[in-house]
């Protein structure tokens, strides 16, 4: 994808950011447009991808000790210091399978090496599974860390890092 494009997420993503969010579930908790504005207000890193204007991939993350209740971002800050921790990463449904994600990953990959961080975190459902997402982040160098069984929303998740030394 020639003319695919990085920026911030801005206000005037937001509708179109919970609604893909909100379309994505189980894999992602579904969220209000309250609850998505203030994940944004609170995350340290929020970008957007465009083709040509239109949104088509968008990804969510935070630096340690942030103000976010996650039990999975929780986990992650009791057992490390140094890194960035995707809450959500998504793509609209029509643009899925056409290297978004990647691009979308390589996007944040630059933007934690800039932020100084060692590794990029984040979790995958393995119950439910979430097949795909778990063989995404395979063919991206993440690495199992610990599996872990969520009791407030009862999913079973896999808890991946990227270390940033080998990329």
């Amino acid at each position: 994808m020639e003319n695919l494009v990085f920026d911030n997420i801005t206000p005037s993503d937001y509708e179109w950011l919970n609604g893909v969010n909100n379309k994505s579930a189980p894999a992602m908790n579904e969220m209000s447009m309250v609850e998505m504005v203030s994940l944004i207000d609170r995350s340290s890193v929020a970008r957007i991808a465009r083709v040509e204007g239109d949104s088509v991939g968008a990804l969510i993350a935070f630096l340690p000790n942030k103000n976010y209740d996650s039990s999975n971002y929780q986990w992650f800050n009791q057992n490390y210091s140094d890194f960035l921790y995707i809450d959500r990463a998504m793509v609209e449904e029509d643009y899925r399978g056409a290297g978004i994600g990647k691009k979308l990953y390589s996007d944040t990959i630059r933007v934690a090496k800039e932020l100084g961080v060692s590794s990029i975190t984040c979790e995958v459902n393995t119950k439910p599974p979430n097949l795909r997402s778990m063989e995404f982040h395979k063919r991206q160098g993440f690495v199992l860390l610990e599996n872990r069984h969520n009791a407030l929303d009862n999913k079973h998740v896999a808890m991946l890092s990227l270390p940033l030394e080998v990329v």
